[in-house]
């Protein structure tokens, strides 16, 4: 490739990486703001093009879908191999620090527990 190929080629993958990186910080709720446009921020510079490809494809499913995979940590519905934006999912939460699905913890938070002492009557 050319040297003016190669420049160009750099220039459209910034320009995406601006894009994106507005999109997913400004998405229409503050928690998928802070979620998504936190993560773009920091990670976003070291993609390649086809990351960004995958990235952006991402960032233009709707906000209660992407949201809910998020803090469930797991795409519903995926059979067989994982998802292919499962490894998306994971990075995400990871950058921010939450537990990977399925572990303790994270059942703890989305399945509190039913039953023990009841909260309800008098003390005396």
């Amino acid at each position: 490739q050319s040297q003016s190929q190669n420049h160009a080629m750099t220039a459209d993958l910034e320009l995406r990486r601006r894009r994106a990186a507005y999109r997913a910080s400004h998405r229409g709720t503050k928690e998928m703001d802070v979620l998504l446009g936190k993560f773009a921020a920091h990670r976003l510079p070291a993609l390649s093009a086809d990351e960004m490809t995958r990235f952006e494809e991402f960032i233009a499913l709707q906000d209660p879908m992407l949201q809910k995979w998020i803090f469930a940590g797991h795409i519903e519905g995926a059979v067989g191999p994982a998802h292919p934006m499962q490894d998306i999912v994971d990075a995400i939460r990871a950058f921010h620090g939450l537990p990977p699905a399925g572990t303790a913890t994270d059942a703890a938070i989305s399945d509190p527990p039913t039953s023990g002492p009841s909260t309800s009557g008098s003390s005396h």
